[in-house]
């Protein structure tokens, strides 16, 4: 029996042209996936770019905001210091002026008038030193205010002169081929000045007051935004500004077998507006009151505590006043603080000042009691002339109150930058065959590789950390008082995904490549 073996001569490089075939093949599919690949990669490379861009534009523009709600603090603070030395010297002058009036009784009084007069020296030396100290501190927050008012402005205008250049350097140092559109609330504004009116419309130029007549929609809004920051302002005094409104303990309130007897004291600082007569505009001034009285009843079994016989229901102990009036006033006498009679209202003064009516009325006839008995001239105690409140900016956009201005990056890039084999094989001097170019049959709409990111500057207080939330733990809306403003990115509209489309498919509606 014989066996017979196949001949490896016959079967010998069969399998060779199954192998090329295979090599070709998967030639081409690498090919084709690195062509794919490098397109993904650049355009998520590109996406990034627009990506990091927009959103570092919008923490410019939030950087910008919160240094206009820290600029408006700081003028709040320095008129709230301008209130706090108006109110210092009209407590001040108030105590002086009981040491005057309790003089004036202990000079009758033997042993008591050397104390007496040694007190009232006292309080008179302590007053004055008081006003040369607030003479010369409101001044000093005057200059404040102006300047911080100025800074905010100075401030904005360079965060627009950097805004020319601020993306197009991110984008260099994220993918050098690639070329910008940046826009703030729309997709096809193609230049900073574009930015700048997009930002007024939300924003706005610093406010400046208006005519109160003026019943155009900027000079309306204009004296709203005033009168807003007026409210912020009062809002913000201390308890020592806002209500010097107590009752004196023992021994002057106190009671003693069927009598008794009760000292009031009101008083407070006040930032009244008017309207200045020449300019017909608003016009702001510091005053602060105080008055003194004692209130003297007895019992009477039948009806109860009344006023005891011979002696008047009140009885003025002491009242002082002191201004900072605005520069447009002349002489410093303020003719106002006979507001709260004249309009039969006790909120003004601490609640309350002409509640203690004697005193208030003694208060209005100072300029001739000062001069018979003592004491200061109270409605001519003006500290020094200051200029109410200054330009500021402040959100124009009621409708959007949690979100400033949009910013939209639009970024392109042209076919012949991106890595694909073709741009490799033709940098090197060689050609594809036809049968090879990717390209030959069509390649990307208008030449190019777009995307699109859109980014947004946004009003979050902390609500969680109880050193930054509001002590009444209410949600506070967008503001520019309160530096809590952050970047994120937001969703695209189906308007501005459409507009972007159409900038990345038409080579006329974008910028050219610099």
């Amino acid at each position: 029996m014989s066996i017979v073996l196949p001949s490896s001569r016959a079967q010998a490089g069969q399998i060779m042209p199954m192998t090329a075939v295979f090599i070709v093949v998967v030639l081409l599919a690498l090919w084709v996936m690195y062509d794919s690949g490098e397109l993904m990669s650049d355009k998520v490379r590109l996406q990034n770019t627009a990506d990091n861009v927009a959103y570092s534009t919008a923490a410019l523009v939030s950087r910008d905001l919160n240094f206009i709600a820290y600029t408006n603090r700081g003028m709040v603070a320095n008129q709230i210091g301008i209130a706090q030395m108006v109110g210092l010297s009209s407590w001040a002058a108030s105590i002086e002026q009981f040491a005057v009036n309790m003089n004036e009784i202990g000079q009758a009084i033997p042993y008591v008038g050397a104390v007496s007069g040694a007190a009232e020296s006292a309080a008179t030396a302590g007053s004055i030193g008081i006003d040369l100290t607030a003479e010369r501190v409101i001044p000093l927050n005057e200059r404040v205010i102006e300047g911080l008012s100025d800074a905010q402005r100075i401030f904005h205008q360079g965060f627009v002169l950097q805004l020319a250049t601020f993306g197009r350097d991110i984008a260099r140092g994220n993918d050098p081929d690639a070329y910008s559109l940046l826009s703030l609330g729309g997709a096809s504004l193609p230049d900073a000045s574009s930015v700048i009116r997009d930002w007024n419309r939300q924003i706005g130029e610093q406010y400046r007051l208006r005519r109160v007549t003026d019943a155009s929609d900027d000079g309306s809004l204009d004296n709203r935004r005033y009168r807003d920051f007026d409210k912020v302002v009062q809002d913000s005094r201390d308890r020592f500004s806002s209500n010097r409104s107590y009752r004196w303990p023992a021994p002057f309130t106190d009671d003693v077998g069927g009598f008794r007897w009760r000292t009031r004291k009101y008083g407070g600082t006040e930032f009244l507006r008017s309207i200045d007569p020449d300019d017909q505009t608003y016009r702001w001034d510091w005053a602060a009151m105080e008055t003194v009285s004692l209130y003297a009843e007895m019992y009477v079994p039948i009806s109860g505590w009344e006023t005891a016989p011979g002696v008047p229901r009140e009885l003025p102990l002491a009242w002082g006043a002191a201004h900072a009036l605005d520069q447009s006033r002349n002489p410093s006498r303020f003719h106002d603080y006979g507001v709260s009679r004249a309009r039969r209202s006790n909120r003004l003064w601490g609640n309350g000042a002409w509640r203690n009516a004697n005193a208030a009325r003694l208060l209005l006839t100072s300029p001739a009691y000062s001069r018979t008995v003592g004491g200061k001239d109270h409605v001519n105690h003006n500290l020094a002339y200051v200029g109410g409140l200054r330009e500021f900016y402040e959100l124009r956009d009621e409708h959007s109150p949690d979100g400033g201005p949009a910013v939209i990056a639009l970024y392109v890039k042209d076919e012949e930058d991106l890595d694909s084999q073709n741009r490799i094989i033709e940098s090197g001097g060689g050609t594809v065959a036809g049968n090879l170019d990717t390209d030959a049959r069509g390649g990307l709409i208008a030449g190019r590789i777009g995307a699109v990111a859109k980014a947004q500057p946004y009003y979050a207080r902390p609500t969680d950390l109880a050193e930054w939330q509001r002590s009444d733990r209410r949600a506070e809306l967008g503001n520019l008082y309160n530096p809590y403003w952050q970047p994120r990115l937001v969703d695209l509209s189906d308007a501005e995904k459409a507009t972007a489309t159409a900038i990345v498919s038409d080579g006329r509606l974008a910028a050219r490549k610099p």
